[in-house]
């Protein structure tokens, strides 16, 4: 049997507001395609999300939060590499809602913002089990030993924030969805090729 030639499109949403669709194939699908205007199909589901809800988690040690469960932070060790970090985790039974957190330095207002799940690593089995009755989900935030100030060094947050900084949640819930179709037609695709800059 021959090869399935490779098609992916995925739908993307601008910092100004604009929405994109993005079509990613073979060499060879494109050669054939480009010759003519082609119709352009598909689904995708939209996502209704309610407002963001601001929840406290500066409390000591673990705390009860609305949305979240159980959350708690925690300073991890210095490893080989790298200085040590400040862990946020949260656990639930229920489904964790999308979740940003905040850490803020209380004497200077300077702020860090992380997602929950986003510094998740790469690992090659099940992180998950299906007889936990819990769902768990953590942000880290980088710290170091001297002041960041350089280039690309933002999101590293000097240790003595940990003498005085505040830590907020913010949760969104999906509260509605749908799958919606889509058809474009008369597209030349040569006139939206992506060029390679390098």
């Amino acid at each position: 049997m021959g090869k399935t030639p490779s098609l992916f499109a995925v739908i993307g949403r601008s910092e100004e507001g604009s929405s994109h669709l993005n079509v990613m194939m073979e060499r060879g699908v494109y050669a054939s395609a480009s010759r003519g205007p082609v119709i352009l199909k598909g689904h995708f589901q939209v996502s209704e999300m309610a407002g963001w809800v601001r929840h406290a988690l500066s409390e000591p040690g673990r705390t009860a939060v609305a949305d979240l469960g159980q959350c708690g932070a925690s300073v991890t060790a210095e490893r080989l590499y790298r200085e040590g970090g400040l862990r946020v985790v949260c656990e639930s039974p229920e489904t964790l809602p999308r979740t940003r957190v905040t850490l803020t330095d209380s004497v200077t207002g300077r702020h860090w913002e992380g997602l929950m799940g986003g510094s998740r690593s790469f690992v090659t089995y099940p992180t998950l089990t299906w007889l936990s009755p819990v769902n768990r989900s953590e942000a880290y935030f980088q710290l170091s030993s001297r002041t960041p100030n350089g280039p690309g060094e933002q999101w590293l947050i000097p240790q003595s924030t940990l003498e005085h900084f505040r830590l907020e949640a913010e949760t969104q819930r999906v509260v509605g969805t749908r799958v919606v179709g889509y058809e474009l037609k008369g597209i030349d695709l040569s006139r939206y090729v992506a060029r390679d800059r390098r």
